[in-house]
Parts: C-alpha cells; sequence; structure tokens
C-alpha cells in the first residue's frame, strides 16, 4: 500500500483511532489499519495512481532515526500484534489514549501538564 490510504479525518481518528502507535520501528502499520477498516464494513474505493519500487532495503536513509534497525524484524513483531487485535476483535487503535496531553518540567523543577 505504501501510505496510500486516505480517510475523511473523523472516521481516522474517532472510528479507527489512527495508526497504531504500539508498533514499533517500520512494517506493517498501513496493512494493519486497512484490514482493520475492512473489518469494520469500510468499503474501498480504487483511485488510481502507482507504485515505486525500489531496489534494496525500503527507506534505508531513514533507519538512522530507528531505535531498531532490523526493519524485518520489526515487521514481524507489528504483524503479530495486527493479528492478535483482529483476532480479539480489537478493531479500534490507541483506545485510551490522550492526544496533545503532556507532562513538561519547567525549568528543572516546576511540573506543568498541557
Amino acid at each position: 500500500m505504501r501510505g496510500r490510504l486516505g480517510f475523511f479525518k473523523n472516521d481516522f481518528i474517532e472510528i479507527l483511532g489512527g495508526y497504531d502507535e504500539g508498533m514499533v520501528g517500520y512494517g506493517h502499520d498501513d496493512r494493519d489499519l486497512f484490514l482493520r477498516a475492512l473489518r469494520m464494513s469500510f468499503k474501498f474505493l480504487w483511485f488510481g495512481g502507482f507504485y515505486v519500487i525500489r531496489k534494496g532495503t525500503p527507506f534505508k536513509e531513514n533507519q538512522a532515526n530507528m531505535e531498531i534497525k532490523n526493519w524485518k524484524y520489526t515487521e514481524r513483531l507489528n504483524i503479530k500484534r495486527s493479528e492478535e487485535n483482529l483476532k480479539a476483535s480489537k478493531f479500534k487503535a490507541n483506545e485510551g489514549v490522550h492526544w496533545g496531553k503532556a507532562t513538561v518540567t519547567k525549568n528543572f523543577k516546576e511540573i506543568i501538564i498541557i
């Protein structure tokens, strides 16, 4: 799929819960989103487009920022997570996660929740 999925904002965030933030590294995040949407009876429409095929390791230039560099390994972990969630009928990702909230330490001592 290579990132070529599109949803209305409400469907993506409120119904599907967005991408599963519990996945690690690279691999399977688009397919997981696609499979969860299918299980929730979303209708998919083909809009055209093309695929880019690259030689070598996908997105190798971005691996420097990845905690686990072996993308095949993280993809296997993500596939397992996705399969377990689908089997448990857990189709909305990130349940209980509050977006945009964080704890910040101001001037190394004052705790602020934003």
